[in-house]
């Protein structure tokens, strides 16, 4: 398969996947639980600071297009660096507490999560991950809980990635035998992936 391939067979699968994902997280938080720390409309905002600003990145990349600054497997595997470090330096490195009692985000927040999402749009498009680990790392930086933070890059991915694949599927780039055959795993590792999250607990997700 060609790169070109590879991104949009990608983007495809994680439609199935991320969008099951997403229900699964809405429905946590719309129910009662005592690991919900967060509150619903809390999680709305930070998805409408993203999700806009996510998708005109793909969209910039797609239509204008904006090429690749590197090849996709540096990208890729710098992406990777990148977010280890970040995730690793969040977990044994900070100690701050993750009930902020908060209800809505400040403008700092609001703006970061604008800029950091535009970029992980462009990054999307690029390598077809992106978005929802930026969008994760961004607010466990600003100490939310692992379970909003990853709730909130579940759906963030789910709506970009969908967004995105129209260009994709006018392309006739989508290698339909590899998504019919990797679309059920990826709906089943998302039914599950919530219930591993909760039973890993916070520290062990991370």
């Amino acid at each position: 398969m060609k790169v070109d391939e590879v991104i949009a067979t990608s983007f495809a699968i994680q439609c199935f996947g991320m969008t099951v994902g997403s229900i699964s997280w809405l429905l946590f938080f719309n129910g009662q639980s005592e690991q919900k720390i967060e509150r619903i409309n809390l999680l709305y905002q930070a998805l409408t600071c993203s999700i806009p600003f996510s998708i005109i990145g793909i969209y910039t990349v797609q239509y204008l297009p904006v090429y690749p600054i590197a090849s996709i497997n540096l990208i890729f595997s710098m992406f990777s660096l990148v977010f280890g470090v970040v995730l690793y330096r969040s977990v044994y490195l900070e100690k701050r507490s993750t009930d902020r009692g908060v209800k809505l985000l400040n403008k700092a927040e609001i703006s970061l999560i604008a800029v950091t999402s535009l970029i992980g749009g462009v990054i999307t498009a690029w390598i077809s991950v992106g978005i929802g680990e930026i969008l994760a790392v961004v607010l466990l930086l600003r100490g939310f809980s692992v379970m909003f933070s990853v709730a909130a890059g579940v759906i963030a991915s789910s709506v970009s990635v969908i967004s995105g694949i129209p260009y994709f599927i006018h392309e006739s780039l989508i290698n339909t035998d590899v998504l019919l055959f990797a679309a059920p795993g990826a709906i089943i590792g998302a039914l599950l992936a919530r219930y591993v999250a909760l039973t890993l607990g916070a520290k062990k997700l991370k």
